[in-house]
């Protein structure tokens, strides 16, 4: 039997309630940018105080745009990419050059949160 293919709204929506329901992202705004006149800008955009990181989503095969990889080169070290197993079980992080191993979702969240709050 096929396991079944997440779609990259799905797991971005569901990344976003677990980054909303996390103690140290209590008083940050979480936002799902999707819209038809945003091509290109990152899916998720994490702001706490002054800070504000982007995150592209990717759900494997899915690969970048052209315009997206321009979007991620501008916001240089204020963005990062996911890209999510096509289960949506597990996804690793991209900060500049650095990878982060394959992380299951609460990992993933950990990560997320430590970069968003310079812990």
């Amino acid at each position: 039997m096929r396991e079944a293919v997440i779609l990259e709204g799905s797991f971005t929506r569901h990344l976003k309630r677990k980054l909303e329901a996390h103690p140290l992202l209590k008083s940050a705004v979480v936002w799902k940018h999707a819209d038809r006149f945003s091509a290109g800008i990152p899916d998720l955009s994490v702001s706490i105080g002054a800070r504000t990181i982007w995150f592209e989503i990717k759900v494997k095969p899915r690969e970048l745009t052209k315009l997206q990889r321009y979007y991620l080169a501008r916001l240089n070290s204020g963005a990062s990419l996911i890209i999510a197993e096509h289960n949506g079980k597990s996804a690793s992080l991209t900060v500049g050059e650095y990878v982060s191993p394959r992380l299951l979702m609460d990992g993933l969240v950990e990560c997320i949160v430590r970069r968003c709050c310079d812990v």
